[in-house]
């Protein structure tokens, strides 16, 4: 069966999307109805609706939105300068509610609406280097990593609560 849009139809030929991007990581949405995944780095990329509208986005980061059971996909742009810093500095997290994007190098983080699939704000968080994990706790705090440090958000505030850094381990 073909691949359908998020409005449910089907994708015309020659507006599929080829994803020239880094597939940095993927994650499932709490009920596993949907994979999402975050791409960096698209040179030449284009998006179904660019293809279809005959347009260019120029987005440098975004997240595919695939339902696994109602066959549809999406793509959710990332607003400036997430994609712009190295791959393994960009990590993303899921829950019920939202979808959140973190970029270290910029010390930004973004949360979308898993439901809207829309970016709804851009925090700034703490910068760092090294590879980023992101966790989103179910009581609404926000575990950032980049490299040996981890902070601690309050999601409603964006506050950092807590921060921890371990020196890096050298072997010789």
């Amino acid at each position: 069966r073909p691949l359908l849009t998020r409005a449910k139809a089907p994708v015309p030929a020659g507006a599929e999307e080829e994803m020239r991007g880094e597939g940095r990581q993927a994650v499932l949405s709490a009920d596993g109805q949907l994979l999402y995944t975050l791409y960096t780095h698209q040179p030449g990329h284009q998006h179904t609706r660019d293809l279809i509208a005959g347009t260019r986005s120029g987005v440098h980061a975004f997240v595919h939105v695939l339902h696994l059971t109602e066959r549809w996909a999406y793509c959710l742009d990332l607003p400036d300068p997430f994609g712009s810093g190295p791959p393994a500095g960009h990590a993303l997290a899921a829950d019920g509610q939202h979808i959140a994007v973190l970029d270290t190098a910029s010390g930004s983080l973004a949360y979308a609406g898993a439901e809207s699939l829309a970016i709804e704000r851009v925090a700034k968080v703490p910068a760092g280097g090294g590879a980023a994990s992101l966790i989103l706790a179910p009581d609404r705090r926000v575990f950032l990593a980049a490299g040996t440090t981890i902070a601690v958000l309050d999601r409603g505030s964006d506050q950092v609560t807590g921060r921890w850094s371990r020196p890096a381990t050298v072997r010789g």
